[in-house]
C-alpha cells in the first residue's frame, strides 16, 4: 500500500522519471508557447507605447527640451520588455521551425534581436543608476535590477545558444529552456513590480493590482513544467509578493490598506487553484505525450521484435544514399534475410514460439551487426545494411545462431544481397533487388547467399517488364489461352 501511495505521489508531482521522447514533447509545447507569449507581451507592449504616449508624453511634449528623457521616463520599462518579447519570440519561432530559415539567416535574426535588447540594458542600467541612491523605494529597486539581470541573462543565453548552434550545427534544449524559464521569470517579476507599485499609491488611484496575478496565470498555464518545480516558483512568487506588501502596509500604517482575513483567504484559494489547474495542465499535456510517443512507435518501429519497420528502413535508406558520396556508397551492401520454412516452424512448435524465434533472430541481428541499420519487413524477413567488407563472415556467423536456436529442427535462413552502386536508386528497388537475390535461391540446399549480378538483372528486369504489360498484351491478344 505505502508503494503505491509513493508511486501515486511521485506520478501527481512529476517526480518520476520520464522518457527523452516525452520530455522533448513537453518542451516542444513549451517553445510554441513561447512563441505565443513573446508575441502577445510585443504587442501587448506597443499598445502601452501608444497608450502612455497620449496620457504622458504628448501633454508635456511642448513643456520641456530634454524630449528624450521625457520618452525614457515613461516607457523605459516598456521598451525593454518589448525589446526581449522579439527577441524571444524570433529565437522560439526560428527554433520551432528551423526548415524556413538558412543558418545564417536565423544567426543573423538572433543576434540583432537579442544584441538590441543587451545593449538597451546596458543603457537603461546605467541611466537609473543616479536614481537608485534612495532607500525609500529599496524593494522597488531591487525589483527593477532583478528584472534587468534577468532580462540582460535571458538575451546573453539566447546569443549563446545561436553560437553554439551555429558551429556545432545541432541543438541544445537545456539552454532553450533556460531562455524560456527567464522568460516566464521576466514576467513573474514585472507582474511583482507593476502590482506593487500600484498598491503603495494612494488607495483611490489603485487601479493595476491585479497585474500580479495576470502574469502568474499567465505564466503558469502557457509555460507547463512538472509540479513540483510550478508549485515552488507559484509559492515562492506569492509569498514574497504578500510578505513585500505586508512590509510596506506596516511601514505606512494605514489600517484601511491592509489585508483583511477574507483578502488573505481569497489570496491563499487563488494560490491553490492556481496551483491545481498547473498540475493538471501538465498530466494533460503528459497524456499527449505518451499517446504521441506510442503512436509514432507504431509509425517507426516493429512492435514484434523493436526493430524499425520497413518504412523507416526505407526513409533513413533513402536519406543515407542521398548524402554519402558514390565510395561510401560502394562499401555497403543490403541484405534481405528470410528463414526457409519458417512456415512448417509454426505448425510444428505453434504461433508463439515462432513469435519467439522471430524475437532471437532480431537480438541475433542486432548483436552480430552491431549499428548497422536494419529492420523487419514482414512475416519473418529482416533487412540489413551493412558494409561490404565482413557481411559474409556475419551472416555465416548468424546462420550458425539460426541452425543451433532448435536441435530437432534445425531452421535455415537464406540470404540475398545488392551492393549500392549510385545516388539515384529509391529504396524500394534497392530492397527490391536484394529480396529478388533472396529468392531465386528457391529451394537449393547447397548455397544459403545470392548476390544480384548482371544475369538476375536482366532476369529482374525481364520480369518486371512482363509484370507491367501483361494487361495490355492480354488486350491486344498476345496472350489468350487454349482449352483441353
Amino acid at each position: 500500500m505505502m508503494k503505491n501511495f509513493l508511486r501515486n505521489f511521485c506520478h501527481l508531482f512529476g517526480f518520476e522519471k520520464q522518457d527523452e521522447k516525452v520530455n522533448r514533447y513537453i518542451f516542444d509545447s513549451n517553445i510554441r508557447s513561447g512563441i505565443f507569449m513573446a508575441a502577445v507581451i510585443s504587442v501587448l507592449e506597443i499598445w502601452l507605447f501608444i497608450r502612455q504616449a497620449i496620457k504622458y508624453i504628448i501633454p508635456f511634449w511642448g513643456t520641456t527640451n530634454d524630449k528624450l528623457s521625457l520618452i525614457f521616463s515613461v516607457l523605459s520599462t516598456n521598451f525593454l520588455f518589448f525589446f526581449v518579447g522579439v527577441a524571444v519570440f524570433i529565437f522560439c519561432f526560428t527554433y520551432s521551425n528551423p526548415n524556413k530559415f538558412t543558418q545564417k539567416r536565423r544567426m543573423i535574426l538572433n543576434y540583432a534581436a537579442s544584441g538590441a535588447a543587451i545593449t538597451y540594458c546596458f543603457a537603461i542600467f546605467k541611466e537609473n543608476l543616479a536614481k537608485w541612491a534612495s532607500v525609500t523605494d529599496s524593494f522597488k529597486t531591487l525589483l527593477l535590477i532583478f528584472l534587468y539581470v534577468v532580462a540582460f541573462a535571458l538575451s546573453a543565453c539566447i546569443i549563446i545558444y545561436t553560437i553554439l548552434n551555429y558551429n556545432h550545427k545541432i541543438e541544445f534544449p537545456n539552454i532553450a529552456t533556460a531562455i524560456i524559464i527567464l522568460f516566464a521569470l521576466l514576467c513573474l517579476i514585472f507582474g511583482v513590480r507593476v502590482s506593487f507599485s500600484d498598491h503603495i499609491r494612494p488607495i483611490e488611484t489603485q487601479n493595476e493590482i491585479i497585474c500580479f496575478l495576470t502574469m502568474v496565470i499567465y505564466a503558469s498555464c502557457l509555460l507547463v513544467f512538472r509540479p513540483w518545480i510550478s508549485l515552488i516558483v507559484n509559492f515562492a512568487m506569492f509569498a514574497a509578493f504578500y510578505v513585500a506588501v505586508a512590509v510596506a502596509d506596516n511601514a505606512i500604517n494605514d489600517p484601511v490598506r491592509a489585508f483583511s482575513d477574507g483578502d488573505f483567504l481569497n489570496y491563499i484559494t487563488f494560490f491553490v487553484s492556481l496551483s491545481s489547474v498547473s498540475i493538471m495542465l501538465y498530466h494533460q499535456r503528459l497524456s499527449t505525450a505518451l499517446a504521441t510517443k506510442e503512436l509514432r512507435y507504431n509509425a517507426e518501429f516493429d512492435e514484434l521484435t523493436g526493430l524499425n519497420n520497413v518504412l523507416m528502413f526505407g526513409k533513413k535508406l533513402n536519406d543515407f544514399v542521398k548524402i554519402s558520396s558514390l565510395r561510401r556508397i560502394n562499401e555497403k551492401i543490403v541484405l534481405f534475410v528470410n528463414i526457409s520454412n519458417f512456415k512448417a516452424y509454426n505448425d510444428q512448435r505453434g504461433f508463439n514460439e515462432g513469435d519467439k524465434f522471430l524475437v532471437y533472430l532480431a537480438k541475433e541481428l542486432q548483436s552480430i551487426f552491431t549499428g548497422d541499420l536494419m529492420c523487419r519487413d514482414s512475416g519473418d524477413e529482416f533487412i540489413v545494411l551493412t558494409n561490404v567488407s565482413d557481411f559474409k563472415s556475419k551472416i555465416n556467423l548468424l546462420k550458425n545462431e539460426v541452425r543451433d536456436y532448435d536441435k530437432e529442427i534445425k531452421p535455415a535462413i537464406r540470404v540475398g544481397g545488392y551492393i549500392l552502386n549510385n545516388h539515384q536508386e529509391d529504396s524500394r528497388r534497392i530492397i527490391d533487388k536484394a529480396r529478388y537475390a533472396c529468392q531465386s535461391i528457391g529451394g537449393r540446399l547447397d548455397i544459403f547467399y545470392l548476390e544480384y549480378d548482371k544475369k538476375m538483372h536482366d532476369e529482374y528486369h525481364f520480369n518486371q517488364y512482363i509484370i507491367r504489360n501483361f494487361e495490355t498484351a492480354l488486350e491486344n491478344g498476345y496472350i489468350f489461352p487454349y482449352y483441353q
